[in-house]
């Protein structure tokens, strides 16, 4: 298979990265020089920028392809060439698919700003993160101490983009549909590899959609994790690749390519295993490239361009690691040959010990994981798979699979993601193939999802497909969308020419200022619940603490405590060394004494000392002290009392005249400080 010279969907994958990249520098850069506060209005002035050149681009590729420049050239510039003229019944097919993914993603897009339920890691770092950094105006490390202490130093570019959404509504509204942009990102690369490999423009649209119906990419769709980040990332740099192997070598595809790895590298420590088949796959191809015309970047140049991007875009997260810890993948342990080359806090040993580890030997165990993505999905890949047996893509969707499987230590299927994307290209793959006997695989995978995992809203997204296949039918029956002039060159006019560029432009800046003005208008909070007695606890602060500096301890659930619009500073305070203490700093700690080996070590906490977190507290200003019971999990590796509360309730309990004791349940204590707490002279108890 030869991938096409260009198709509208790879504009518009090659705004969206540099977009996104954009967006990340500046946010990352801006942090480092603890300049956040200006970061929404400094970011908003460079993605105008790059609009702008987005748009400049598709003048100047539609200025060549008028005066007949060959398909090779016109895509060194941006996309130009025309597609063939697509069959009648062909464009009922786009038209259905097309209205399908739309509302699918508007139906994701609802759902998020109107959700009811939240994942843990939501509440526990994600959006707490990037509240943190905002309230101090730069990028700090924050702690994670009662859990997993790999999301203070894990690579946060998803992270990034949601104090974005923060900083702009002024409150969670928005944020919590974080990953929402992220899944259009997946469709939008999904549907240009289909293009690039040659398939139908409907094939490429339902392979994307197959993928979004998937179950759990459905429900992550519309939260604030990353893994749904991490996949459209990994997904947004094939077509690229792609396109260098095919066509001659251009500063477009290299700049876009790197950027997406970059962007993939910097978004969390799994990508790491998912980089690796990329950037040896973007490194062969760019060495091996033919040789090009003057202009156009020759090998090494390419590649040191691709290598500056990805450290610009997502590699310097690795970087601050170093510099801090001496290891850039801190907490892991980086062992070879049996000898520890660079300390962390968990070894191979942990990382088995934890709940989310499976024995790689249970293939079991994998085919569970795999059938998660529903039956239909997995029948439609092992059908596309023999269709397209004599290409790359089956043998790449297995292999992919099996490294996640073997090389990351926590088997659980959100880290799949980007292979489940890597199969609905396999979808499209089979379809270009054989486009007679395989083009309805991507739609039987579809049908099946909805069948079943039904829901009202993905009932929804099929019922609309089948109104408008009937409605284009009529259509086309009326001869409306009966030439290509009609139908497939107004598509690409939306990305070829100036006012289709200017008209997307402006309908994106209508609607995220439509949206950012109905988040800042919001009045009410999420009602935040995990089912336990921190739900009656947050609602107990929302109605009572406004405006204040609380400390946290006993689980890494910090958020809600943040206040509906983000009026409260939460801060967890080290109860040893300073308050900037932070768990690389015990690497020389021996572990403390548990009922079991943890795989959620918490060094820093292993010797409490009163005097220290007295004076902690005193430094951060606090007004209130929120305390709540461990989990199980967490409590073995902590000092607790015998209610597996930490530390800090029996020494709020012994100083009554600093902590008064407003709100107390079985599983939360609240404290309202008197006064600022003095250091104190007696050793702690």
């Amino acid at each position: 298979m030869t991938p096409t010279a260009s198709s509208p969907s790879l504009a518009l994958l090659r705004a969206a990265v540099a977009l996104t990249a954009t967006s990340v520098v500046l946010q990352a850069a801006l942090g480092f020089l603890g300049a956040l506060a200006v970061a929404p209005v400094v970011a908003a002035a460079a993605i105008l920028v790059v609009a702008g050149l987005w748009w400049w681009c598709g003048t100047r590729g539609a200025s060549v392809g008028k005066a007949g420049a060959t398909a090779t050239a016109v895509s060194a510039q941006c996309d130009g060439a025309a597609p063939p003229p697509s069959p009648p019944w062909a464009r009922v097919a786009e038209a259905a698919a097309a209205a399908a993914l739309g509302t699918a993603l508007v139906q994701r897009l609802w759902a998020g700003l109107h959700r009811k339920t939240f994942f843990y890691d939501v509440l526990s770092y994600h959006l707490h993160l990037p509240a943190a950094w905002h309230a101090v105006g730069r990028l700090t490390l924050v702690p994670t101490p009662f859990g997993d202490p790999a999301p203070a130093y894990t690579p946060a570019n998803a992270e990034l983009l949601f104090g974005v959404a923060l900083a702009a509504a002024g409150n969670a509204s928005l944020a919590h549909a974080g990953q929402l942009p992220f899944a259009a990102l997946a469709v939008l690369a999904i549907h240009a590899t289909a293009r690039q490999l040659g398939a139908a423009r409907a094939v490429g649209l339902t392979a994307a959609l197959s993928f979004l119906l998937i179950p759990e990419v459905w429900q992550q769709a519309p939260t604030a994790m990353a893994d749904l980040a991490m996949a459209s990332f990994f997904l947004a740099a094939l077509p690229f690749l792609l396109r260098l192997e095919s066509v001659a070598r251009n500063w477009p595809d290299v700049l876009s390519l790197g950027a997406a790895l970059g962007l993939l590298l910097g978004t969390k420590y799994v990508a790491v295993v998912l980089s690796l088949p990329l950037l040896l796959w973007a490194a062969a191809v760019l060495w091996r490239g033919r040789r090009t015309p003057q202009g156009r970047p020759g090998n090494a140049v390419a590649i040191a361009a691709l290598a500056a991007l990805v450290l610009a875009c997502g590699g310097f997260w690795y970087v601050r690691n170093a510099a801090l810890t001496g290891n850039p993948l801190f907490p892991a342990t980086i062992t070879v040959g049996g000898r520890a080359l660079l300390r962390g806090l968990l070894d191979g040993a942990a990382l088995r010990a934890s709940e989310y580890h499976l024995p790689v030997t249970d293939l079991g165990a994998l085919a569970e994981l795999l059938s998660d993505c529903g039956w239909a999905f997995s029948a439609a890949i092992v059908v596309a798979a023999w269709f397209a047996r004599r290409t790359r893509w089956p043998a790449g969707v297995a292999a992919l699979t099996l490294l996640l499987w073997f090389a990351v230590p926590y088997q659980q299927s959100r880290f799949f993601f980007a292979a489940f994307g890597l199969g609905a290209v396999l979808l499209a793959a089979a379809a270009s193939r054989a486009p007679r006997a395989a083009a309805w695989v991507p739609a039987a995978a579809t049908a099946g999802s909805v069948l079943q995992f039904p829901t009202a809203g993905r009932l929804m997204v099929i019922g609309v497909a089948g109104l408008t296949a009937v409605l284009a039918t009529v259509l086309v029956g009326h001869r409306h969308l009966a030439t290509d002039t009609r139908w497939s060159q107004g598509v690409r006019a939306l990305t070829d020419r100036r006012r289709g560029r200017l008209a997307i432009a402006t309908a994106a800046i209508v609607v995220v200022a439509t949206a950012i003005g109905w988040a800042r208008s919001r009045s009410d909070a999420f009602a935040y619940g995990v089912g336990d007695d921190h739900d009656a606890a947050w609602g107990w602060m929302r109605d009572h603490v406004h405006g204040a500096r609380i400390a946290y301890t006993g689980s890494n659930l910090p958020l809600p405590l943040w206040g509906p619009r983000f009026e409260n500073v939460v801060r967890y305070v080290p109860i040893q060394g300073g308050s900037a203490s932070a768990p690389h700093d015990y690497l020389h700690v021996a572990a403390p004494s548990v009922d079991e080996t943890p795989s959620e070590p918490a060094p820093e906490r292993s010797a409490p000392d009163r005097v220290a977190w007295l004076a902690n507290l005193a430094t951060f200003g606090a007004d209130w002290l929120f305390v709540a019971r461990m989990y199980p999990g967490v409590a073995r590796a902590n000092r607790r009392d015998r209610d597996d509360f930490p530390i800090e309730r029996p020494w709020a309990d012994a100083l009554p005249q600093q902590f008064a004791l407003r709100y107390a349940t079985a599983g939360v204590r609240i404290y309202q400080l008197q006064s600022r707490p003095a250091k104190e002279t007696p050793s702690a108890p």
